[in-house]
């Protein structure tokens, strides 16, 4: 199979079909099809991770469309590339490649069909409550999680692995989620690190680990 730098945008349209069930883990499973069109197309935004840290930018919500009402203020890497795409939920969403990894920020946030109730957030805080968070499908390996505050506001930090493979490649993918419930609003900042090498995803991961969680604990709400 061929893919040139040319349909990356047209391949990046085309998974986002795959958007309309709404849930966290389609949204990855879409990252890694342009992940993988990126790392094919050697697209070249590589960064250290000291420059990571020194060049936040930051943006805020106003309260309409995918962000439901909300007024939060987030923070991301300044280099790292806005994507586009009509039909995704997400509030935003931002890649970069360092090295043989890509790499992506997004950000959703939803109005539950059921509002949370308090023994549901308290559930999500539990170790088995963590532990089902990130593990959605059989194939992802659960590796840590727990409760951290951002902004005063209780947040499950949830970290899981899998391997998919994906236009020919064997991607390794380590996602490491923030999930908090605000004014009935289901808040997650999703993290992840995409690699054909094993070794590459694994070393980007832990470098990359405490820097995604002081990213996400810069979240500010608003109101």
């Amino acid at each position: 199979m061929e893919l040139s730098c040319k349909n990356r945008e047209s391949l990046f349209a085309l998974t986002g079909n795959i958007l309309n069930a709404g849930f966290e883990y389609l949204y990855v499973m879409r990252f890694l099809l342009s992940a993988a069109a990126l790392l094919l197309c050697s697209y070249a935004f590589a960064q250290s991770p000291d420059a990571f840290w020194k060049n936040r930018c930051k943006f805020t919500t106003d309260g309409t469309g995918n962000s439901a009402g909300l007024k939060v203020k987030f923070s991301v890497p300044c280099d790292w590339k806005e994507e586009k795409d009509s039909k995704a939920k997400a509030v935003k969403i931002f890649q970069t490649d360092i090295g043989e990894s890509v790499l992506m920020e997004m950000v959703t946030i939803e109005i539950p069909k059921k509002p949370w109730t308090k023994a549901e957030t308290d559930e999500l805080f539990t170790p088995q409550g963590l532990r089902k968070a990130a593990v959605k499908s059989k194939d992802i390996t659960y590796i840590e999680g727990q409760k951290i505050k951002i902004d005063n506001v209780d947040f499950a930090e949830v970290i899981s692995k899998t391997v998919k493979e994906v236009l020919l490649l064997k991607m390794t993918i380590y996602v490491q989620q923030y999930i908090g419930v605000y004014n009935g609003r289901t808040v997650t900042m999703s993290y992840t690190i995409s690699s054909p090498s094993e070794e590459e995803a694994l070393k980007t991961h832990n470098a990359y680990k405490v820097l995604f969680r002081n990213l996400a604990a810069a979240t500010d709400f608003q109101e």
